[in-house]
């Protein structure tokens, strides 16, 4: 299959700071792909440029959220947790035989 380079203007929005960068990016893609996403794009009135920016920005944020929730579990995990209770007895004494 026959590769074409795709010209996509990417949009990134920082909410947090309230600033708007934009950068260009060129891709290299199927040409069955880029007609595919073209149709996906017309049923959604949008366009490829808007879904990819859209999936780019999903996939970035979902990898950040996961991250962060990795290392606070591996936190947890080095800290432990107290359940409560108090040790009566000696892990001797219960594996006496």
């Amino acid at each position: 299959m026959p590769k074409y380079s795709i010209h996509v203007h990417v949009i990134y929005v920082n909410i947090l700071r309230g600033q708007g960068m934009k950068q260009n990016i060129t891709l290299s893609l199927d040409k069955d792909l880029i007609q595919r996403a073209k149709v996906v794009s017309a049923r959604r009135r949008s366009s490829v440029s808007n879904i990819l920016s859209q999936e780019l920005q999903r996939i970035v944020e979902s990898t950040e959220k996961y991250e962060v929730a990795r290392k606070k579990a591996i936190s947890d995990l080095r800290t432990g947790y107290h359940l409560g209770g108090i040790i009566t007895a000696s892990r001797k004494e219960l594996h006496e035989r």
